[in-house]
């Protein structure tokens, strides 16, 4: 009874990563502005204290494993320097919430991730709720882009107000003309366009399994159907780098064939939507020069510069956990020529380096390198493992967004999807768990 109530939990906080909500009317540290303000964060705590009920299944295997027991002693490290620096963040003494909120994420992360290591849902219940969630999502996305507005789905975390004249909303500009990017349930179409992708690799990794194919395939097109909608770049190739690797996975496993229809679906729709937008993906890579993504290129540059100099100005610790964008603000203050305001660089490592310095980001580069190698490992000695092959899918595709985003790391719920998959691809297969520490 305590692991079925574990696993709903844990399947629900899974299902929740899809959106962006917070508790309305809530007060400091409950609000939106704070990890524990969201909804998901709920059936989170529970899911721990389940785990703990249960004497802590799974943690003893852990252990006997060295490799996943070497990566949980990193997680839990990693949240301890996050929390230690607060002692030397920059706003330490003004607003020392910011470090303590930052590390409190990277705990809560951290400890949902080892339990998903030490006693995750059935494969079965797994693949389910996380279709389930990228199909509401796609939704969603489609819908918004059909009306080129918000749905009022704000209960479930919809933006409240999404309409492409206004200043601050997301859109593809050709010309005079705007278009409305898909946000989904989240605060922006990019990191949408993030969680689509793992979805789209994730789904494109079963495809060798028969059981309700078909499903798969339409739940597939919509899935990327709506991920071209999000107009997000960095997804875009994120997604054809770790789609690459699974076609040659499949082909390595004999099971190349079982990626027709799921290649062709992929490629009729991305033909149709390069056909239906035509000027807005012109406009998106830039070929006329669209004063709105040379911006936002010139941006880029500019949030790059104040980490390499954040950087420099404190190598080994950082600036402090979640302070990076108030070292911009402070940067950006003596430049008013910019006319920016303080946020994360667009990069997940230069901006854990400049927060928890050189000592932080060893520490994050063990925990998210660590579980590819092994899940790498695993999956070569058993070639037709397709969970663990979308693990690895989607745990690639969110450290390539990572190159040119900073929302795997800054937006609580990536982060949780993404350290969840890098759990899963280390886990043992049920055939051959009892060798897994060898």
């Amino acid at each position: 009874m305590r692991l079925r109530l574990l696993h709903s939990l844990s399947l629900i906080t899974l299902l929740l990563t899809v959106t962006f909500k917070a508790w309305p009317g809530t007060a400091i540290p409950f609000s939106a502005d704070y990890v524990l303000g969201f909804v998901f964060v709920v059936p989170l705590i529970g899911a721990l204290g389940a785990w703990a009920l249960s004497g802590f299944k799974g943690a003893g295997q852990l252990v006997a494993d060295r490799w996943r027991g070497l990566w949980a002693l990193g997680v839990m490290l990693f949240a301890a320097w996050a929390w230690l620096s607060q002692r030397w963040a920059l706003l330490s003494s003004t607003r020392d919430a910011l470090a303590q909120n930052a590390a409190l994420t990277y705990a809560l992360v951290g400890a949902f991730s080892v339990l998903s290591a030490c006693c995750p849902p059935p494969r079965r219940a797994l693949y389910g709720v996380l279709v389930a969630a990228l199909l509401v999502s796609a939704v969603v996305a489609i819908g918004q882009s059909a009306a080129q507005r918000e749905l009022g789905l704000n209960l479930l975390g919809e933006q409240r107000s999404l309409d492409p004249a206004q200043s601050g909303v997301s859109v593809v500009q050709s010309g005079e003309a705007r278009l409305l990017r898909a946000y989904g349930l989240l605060p922006h179409p990019n990191i949408l366009g993030g969680v689509l992708a793992v979805g789209a690799a994730w789904l494109l990794a079963h495809s060798a399994e028969a059981h309700r194919r078909w499903l798969r395939l339409g739940a597939l097109a919509l899935v990327f159907w709506a991920l071209c909608l999000t107009f997000s770049r960095g997804a875009w190739i994120a997604l054809a780098v770790s789609g690459t690797f699974i076609v040659a996975w499949h082909a390595r496993a004999h099971t190349l064939r079982a990626l027709r229809l799921p290649l062709a679906a992929l490629a009729f729709v991305g033909l149709a939507f390069a056909a239906a937008y035509q000027p807005f993906l012109l406009a998106r890579a830039n070929v006329n020069g669209e004063a709105l993504e040379q911006r936002s290129v010139a941006e880029r540059v500019i949030y790059t510069q104040i980490a390499l100099e954040a950087i420099q100005s404190a190598p080994l610790r950082g600036v402090g956990a979640g302070n990076f964008a108030w070292y911009a603000a402070r940067y950006l203050a003596s430049r008013p020529e910019y006319n920016l305001r303080g946020t994360n660089v667009h990069q997940v490592a230069l901006l854990i380096v400049a927060e928890l310095g050189a000592v932080g980001f060893g520490l994050f580069a063990g925990i998210v390198t660590l579980p590819l190698l092994r899940g790498g490992w695993l999956l070569w000695r058993r070639r037709d493992d397709w969970q663990r092959l979308g693990a690895l899918a989607g745990a690639v595709v969110l450290a390539l967004v990572g190159f040119v985003d900073h929302y795997p790391v800054a937006i609580p719920q990536v982060m949780l999807l993404w350290w969840a998959l890098l759990a899963l691809a280390m886990q043992p297969h049920p055939a051959d768990y009892a060798s897994a520490g060898a």
